[in-house]
């Protein structure tokens, strides 16, 4: 399955990972550094690699594995 940038600010902020504000600085940065959403949410510390990927996998119905 393909996410949608729409799907990505949708799961983000319906989990309160990161408020709207977060999320629009953060697209705003993606936009201007070419950088996908996620490693900019990622890299400003708003959301950790692992939450993330937990959230994802939720809304994916996936399980995600810890190494």
């Amino acid at each position: 399955m393909h996410l949608t940038k729409s799907d990505i600010q949708k799961l983000i902020t319906d989990s309160g990972l990161a408020t709207k504000e977060e999320l629009s600085t953060a697209e705003n940065e993606s936009l201007r550094s070419r950088q996908p959403l996620t490693e900019v949410l990622i890299g400003r510390g708003i959301v950790s690699e692992q939450i993330l990927a937990d959230a994802l996998g939720d809304f994916l119905t996936v399980p995600v594995v810890k190494l």
